[in-house]
């Protein structure tokens, strides 16, 4: 290992690239893993890109890294579903959903972990003097919590004027009838009506992001709807919400029984007031029955509000009741198509602070940050969640510091203006129409 001392880090980090997958060739054996076959040229296959070195030289077995046949490896760049749905099957959704995380998350390997990593690879890590503190399995270093410079690049730059001038140029709100409605949620305060700006914004881009990250996601319609269009690679959602959770839980990492029973029950439910009120005041004992007391209750309560404050539905639609807002049908034919594109969406119960500082450095990870409007001085979120205080100034402090674009919105307030301007983003506002049918003006604070 000593004459590696005289070679520069960019041939070490090649000579690795070509020992690692030496290494994996060896470790199945030369049999693809997709396909099952031995062949004269086996290579490394990576079910993410090789282009993140976080995850790159993986060696784990629920790492990034397997053997392929070539013609499986070249399958991978157009259809990345039959080595995904390999993993997935081997692994599990939870290991899938981490690698993602970890793979959006940048290294910064020192030529000692290069060199550390091609000794273990090569069989010679035990004189390799490995520095002390490198994960065995090549666990990259947490981001910093401290303010980050990084250029905006000619892509994203156009997209986001492109957006611009689609917002100044918007003279009424959207209409729910132009979106196609994914959510089992009737949020309040969520961004239904956000969404086909959400799209024309990615579809601008020239190159699809790796990462689509909602970082208060509610009823994440925007996420969804991305992971529906396909705008991204991947989408990650996050909650804090016990009761949210549960749904979407329920809906991406449960078994296909759990999804069955959710949706048994929405079918077979006799919508009374008597019966919702004992599903809202049971005692669920397994995550999917608490996700069906959570959709009974978002969907029974005034205004789809859950927190401690709410109550009932008293007349519904036309003074028919209760059961006008109980749409078993469409609940049921939501969740189904969601189940279905679970492969797209991870989802995580997690604060949204330490979600988006997990992606931070990532330059392709596209942001939308949706908090409760909390500042200024009609503060509308105050009373609609459970978990409603947000630090605004770091909040703003942090979506600045990102290498990623930014999407925040925002209740408009000149507290939100403030921050926004001296945190250096762009304000757009853009018409929005409440349950009762007012035109109001939301604010979109954006960051190329």
């Amino acid at each position: 290992m000593e004459a590696l001392e005289r070679i520069g880090l960019r041939d070490l980090k090649r000579m690795l690239d070509r020992e690692h997958a030496r290494y994996i060739v060896r470790k199945y054996g030369g049999r693809c893993v997709t396909c099952g076959k031995v062949t004269q040229s086996p290579q490394c296959g990576h079910l993410l890109s090789r282009y993140s070195e976080t995850t790159r030289w993986d060696t784990a077995d629920d790492g990034n890294c397997h053997c392929q046949c070539a013609s499986c490896n070249m399958r991978h760049e157009a259809d990345p579903s039959v080595y995904t749905e390999w993993y997935i099957r081997r692994n599990g959704k939870k290991a899938f959903d981490a690698l993602v995380r970890r793979h959006h998350q940048v290294a910064n390997w020192t030529r000692e972990d290069i060199l550390a990593m091609l000794a273990h690879v090569t069989g010679t890590a035990a004189t390799a003097g490995r520095k002390e503190g490198l994960p065995e399995d090549n666990l990259p270093r947490h981001v910093s919590d401290g303010q980050m410079t990084h250029a905006v690049n000619n892509d994203r730059a156009q997209a986001m004027t492109l957006l611009v001038e689609h917002l100044r140029n918007k003279k009424v709100p959207t209409h729910n009838s132009q979106v196609r409605q994914l959510s089992p949620f009737c949020y309040p305060g969520g961004k239904t009506l956000l969404v086909p700006d959400v799209l024309k914004w990615l579809t601008a881009l020239k190159t699809k992001p790796s990462l689509f990250v909602e970082p208060f996601a509610g009823g994440a319609i925007v996420g969804l709807s991305v992971a529906a269009e396909g705008l991204a690679q991947h989408v990650f959602l996050s909650e804090l919400d016990d009761d949210v959770a549960a749904v979407w839980q329920t809906i991406f990492y449960g078994k296909p029984s759990d999804v069955q029973w959710l949706c048994k029950q929405i079918l077979s439910f006799d919508v009374t007031r008597e019966n919702v009120i004992a599903v809202i005041n049971g005692n669920p004992r397994s995550t999917p029955e608490r996700a069906f007391r959570t959709i009974v209750k978002n969907r029974m309560h005034f205004g789809g509000i859950m927190s401690a404050s709410a109550g009932l539905i008293k007349n519904g639609t036309a003074g028919r009741g209760l059961k006008t807002h109980w749409f078993r049908e469409t609940l049921v034919q939501r969740i189904e198509v969601l189940h279905g594109l679970r492969d797209r969406i991870s989802f995580e119960q997690a604060d949204a602070f330490d979600v988006v500082k997990c992606f931070a450095n990532d330059p392709n990870v596209v942001f939308f940050v949706d908090p409760p409007y909390t500042i200024g001085e009609k503060k509308p979120g105050a009373l609609l969640y459970t978990h409603n205080e947000v630090d605004h100034e770091r909040l703003f402090a942090l979506m600045a510091s990102v290498h990623g674009s930014v999407m925040l919105t925002y209740n408009d307030a000149p507290e939100v203006r403030s921050l926004a301007e001296r945190h250096g983003f762009c304000i757009e506002s853009v018409p929005m129409k409440t349950n009762h049918n007012k035109i109001i003006r939301e604010l979109l604070i954006l960051k190329p």
